[in-house]
């Protein structure tokens, strides 16, 4: 596929985002098209599954100049059904509950703007999970004793492992949805980078379970003597945990930006080692594995809040801090 023409499918999953690009990101999209540029991998989470994700600005929240994959902010005018079509920057076929669309999936709850959607009249939506929430893997089994919905990058945001090369840094926001209580005595996956070979995760970032009401981050799930925690902060409600996180794919290193609210972004971390080989996708998801081996309880309504999600690239440009 010629780069010319990935440009322009580049530019118009953006546009159901964050709005109208401006024309340096596609000669952005381009350069990069070009080559330019937990404990475990999930406590059967990473079943051969594919998940959900999205990316987008740089510098200061509207500055576009470093964009890597289609901006993951939504527009303030989106609707549920935004997220069931080829042209949105997530992936429209999975992962969620089969037979779910993600209309049924995503919701749009009344809360702040994050950090990163204030400048861009963009706003914050909600992953939901129930009992339908039961993922059946592509020729697999049903992940029956798992309720999850992910979000992942669309098809062409991987042109040339584009996200998963040089020196990237995600941006998210999250914060928990008072209305849909999380169960913490299980533990939930919220966000992860997982291999190409669904064998592994890279990076995961969790809550509940031993992590409590924190929010941790974990490196990578092949470490030997378990995923080492990187970081962990105190997660509560009515206010978003902003985080950046940046990956060195040359020299396997992770380094960790966070503040919670409207405060501007800060070092917490200093770049720690951290195998990143293996490719992959990354997923914002809701994923809440079991206790044990005991079955997932019934009737269920759960949420988490997602808000400002784009990538940028920190080559030779600094994180982005507000």
């Amino acid at each position: 596929m010629k780069s010319s023409f990935l440009t322009l499918i580049g530019l118009l999953a953006a546009s159901v985002a964050a709005g109208p690009v401006p024309a340096d990101v596609g000669s952005a999209l381009e350069a990069r098209a070009s080559g330019d540029g937990s404990k475990n991998a999930g406590k059967d989470s990473g079943k051969k599954g594919t998940g959900g994700t999205a990316t987008g600005g740089e510098a200061k929240a509207g500055n576009t100049s470093a964009l890597v994959l289609p901006d993951g902010r939504i527009k303030a005018d989106a609707t549920p059904e935004s997220f069931n079509v080829l042209e949105s920057v997530f992936k429209s076929a999975v992962v969620k509950g089969d037979g779910l669309k993600f209309s049924d999936v995503i919701t749009f709850p009344k809360v702040d703007a994050s950090l990163f959607d204030k400048a861009t009249n963009t706003k914050a939506f909600a992953i939901n999970i129930d009992d339908k929430s039961v993922f059946v893997p592509k020729g697999g089994e049903a992940q029956s004793n798992i309720r999850r919905a992910d979000l992942l990058p669309s098809i062409r945001s991987q042109a040339n492992d584009v996200a998963v090369t040089g020196v990237r840094t995600m941006h998210f926001s999250i914060q928990r949805d008072a209305t849909k209580p999380l169960n913490l005595t299980h533990d939930y996956q919220v966000f992860n980078l997982e291999s190409k070979d669904f064998s592994f995760h890279q990076i995961d970032v969790r809550t509940g379970a031993e992590n409590g009401k924190e929010i941790a981050i974990f490196g990578n799930s092949k470490t030997t003597g378990g995923a080492p925690k990187i970081f962990s902060t105190p997660f509560g409600e009515g206010k978003f945990e902003n985080f950046a996180i940046k990956m060195d794919f040359t020299a396997n290193t992770v380094q960790v930006f966070h503040s919670t609210g409207n405060d501007p972004l800060k070092q917490v971390t200093e770049p720690v080692k951290n195998d990143l080989a293996g490719l992959g996708e990354y997923h914002f998801s809701l994923q809440k594995n079991p206790v044990g081996q005991s079955p997932q309880p019934a009737g269920i309504k759960e949420a988490v809040i997602f808000g400002g999600i784009f990538m940028e690239d920190s080559t030779s440009n600094p994180v982005t801090l507000q």
